[in-house]
């Protein structure tokens, strides 16, 4: 950082610790439980590491806001855990979610760490993806160990080096569609994993949520992330593409809730911008002309989704408002209004 200078913190590095301090407060929540809970040692080990790694995070931002004078945002705390509570979850599970959380992780840090330029906020967040590789690396041998790893497909190995040489190769509707292409298969395949995963977090909160809306809704999730794990997989499959595509995780019969409504809702809002943004990665990577239309679909549902969410959080006064700009055009009419 450059000496005998105060540099303020950016809009994005604001933001970016903003929205990562209410994650990882979330969870650690979360975390809790499923340490609280959990029985297989070594996937212990890779919950703690993960637990020990979002503690480090708040502290951290915590720190930094506190210096410079800036709100410290309320996230969640153990108000949003209860204790006690019956696991919901088999280890299975927990190994899984913590894997594609650490998936999740390393994609957004590298994308904030692009995004900052002070020296100690560059820092951090060189260190997050540091921490988060660690993570992934440790639970992606975990889950191999324990055969839960889902290989992505297969691909014949090419003869040589082609280039497209017909306008055909986009064709996606009409005329004879060529194979599906290495690109395309990576974003078919994780959505059915992102998809088959939230489908069993959605199982599990409606089974304890509280609220009768929130019951309600998160069945309705169920059912779209059932919907896009059938779509997904239809697409590889009619283009002649196998490999290990879905979970077979078990879900306890426990109705007693480990976290508050309130965190349920706000981790699948999350999950559902997560989702939106693969979803808008794959459309943009696809070279087949019904590929995007397809995906195109897929974020409009999830979208109109995830705004009911959204609303669901203003009405319970749940949603914690993000830093913003100054409303200009407010303060100039108090102003007028005061003369």
């Amino acid at each position: 950082m450059e000496k005998g200078k105060n540099i303020q913190l950016t809009a994005p590095e604001i933001g970016s610790m903003w929205a990562v301090y209410l994650s990882d407060t979330a969870s650690i929540c979360i975390s809790k439980h499923f340490k609280e809970t959990v029985e297989d040692l070594e996937t212990k080990t890779i919950i703690e590491r993960a637990l020990t790694l979002s503690e480090k995070h708040v502290e951290k931002i915590a720190h930094i806001f506190r210096q410079e004078q800036y709100p410290v945002p309320m996230g969640f705390t153990d108000a949003d855990y209860n204790v006690g509570t019956p696991r919901l979850y088999s280890d299975e599970f927990y190994l899984i979610y913590t894997y594609a959380m650490s998936r999740i992780g390393l994609h957004n840090y590298s994308l904030m760490l692009s995004n900052v330029i002070r020296e100690d906020i560059r820092n951090f967040f060189s260190e997050c993806v540091k921490e988060t590789v660690t993570l992934y690396n440790e639970s992606s041998e975990v889950l191999l160990s324990k055969g839960l790893a889902r290989r992505a497909p297969h691909i014949p190995t090419p003869q040589g080096i082609d280039f497209v040489e017909k306008q055909n190769f986009l064709t996606g509707w009409i005329g004879e569609k060529r194979p599906i292409n290495a690109i395309e298969i990576t974003e078919f395949f994780f959505n059915v994993h992102r998809n088959d995963l939230g489908m069993y977090l959605l199982t599990g909160f409606a089974q304890v949520a509280q609220s009768k809306e929130l019951v309600s809704f998160f069945m309705r999730g169920k059912e779209i992330s059932k919907k896009h794990v059938e779509i997904f997989e239809s697409i590889l499959k009619d283009n002649d593409v196998s490999g290990s595509l879905t979970w077979n995780i078990n879900i306890s019969n426990s109705t007693l809730p480990p976290f508050s409504d309130k965190l349920m809702l706000f981790l699948v809002n999350a999950l559902n911008g997560v989702g939106i943004g693969y979803y808008g990665l794959g459309m943009g990577v696809s070279m087949r002309r019904d590929f995007p239309v397809d995906f195109s679909r897929l974020i409009a549902e999830v979208g109109l989704f995830a705004e009911d969410g959204m609303n669901i959080m203003i009405k319970n006064k749940w949603l914690e408002q993000p830093p913003q700009a100054t409303d200009r055009e407010k303060l100039a009419k108090n102003k007028s209004n005061l003369t």
